[in-house]
């Protein structure tokens, strides 16, 4: 395969692609897919001239960027990452969803205490759909990105010790407890922090986790 074999006029239609949505599920496409062979014990290879590709996408978004990314990949082009980026102009799905999001209202909620909540598999919070609220003075902050690696996404997990908390998913650096910039107060993750339950799914780890 390789990019000719695109459906005809594909340049055309890439030109409608809200570029910023097709980079941010691409991402998440390769986030799942190393989570998943890490968790076998394995790693995922791909080509110099994709990883090539997708970081200088990854860094500008834009229909050039796009285009030589999908031009050297010619082994995922046509079936895998050409799906993405047509879902993602007027009319498909990830297109739809994001106008609905934008338009909705956030739910906010704590994570339930119970340990088994607080474990990787929970993951994808950003400041987008999640936040620290202090029970003190109400002030409320988004969550940042990683203080060491500027990580974007955090995860849920424990300390070495046990104790809950929120974590990068690119480095796992984080903490069990938040204190407010505002009035000092310090208080436990699990107690503060608090996520958009209509942009992000928590659930019990399983014994096969």
């Amino acid at each position: 395969m390789n990019a000719r074999e695109l459906p005809a006029g594909w340049t055309s239609l890439l030109r409608h692609c809200d570029f910023n949505i097709a980079c941010r599920e691409l991402r998440n496409l390769f986030e799942i897919g190393n989570k998943e062979a890490a968790a076998h014990g394995e790693v995922i290879y791909y080509r110099a001239e994709l990883v090539k590709g997708w970081r200088r996408f990854a860094e500008d978004p834009t229909f050039n960027t796009a285009v030589a990314f999908l031009e050297g990949a010619p082994d995922y082009a046509p079936g895998l990452f050409w799906g993405y980026f047509i879902e993602c102009c007027p009319g498909g799905r990830w297109a739809f969803y994001d106008s609905l999001l934008k338009g909705r209202v956030a739910e906010w909620r704590l994570v339930p205490a119970e340990q088994k909540y607080w474990h990787p598999i929970n993951g994808g919070f950003n400041s987008s759909n999640a936040k620290f609220m202090c029970s003190e003075c109400g002030s409320q902050y988004p969550l940042t990105r990683c203080s060491d690696c500027g990580g974007e996404n955090s995860q849920l997990g424990k300390t070495a010790v046990g104790l809950p908390g929120v974590f990068c998913e690119e480095c796992g650096m984080g903490a069990f407890s938040w204190r407010c910039p505002a009035c000092s107060a310090a208080h436990k993750t699990i107690f503060a922090f608090y996520y958009d339950i209509r942009s992000v799914q928590v659930r019990k780890k399983r014994f096969w986790d």
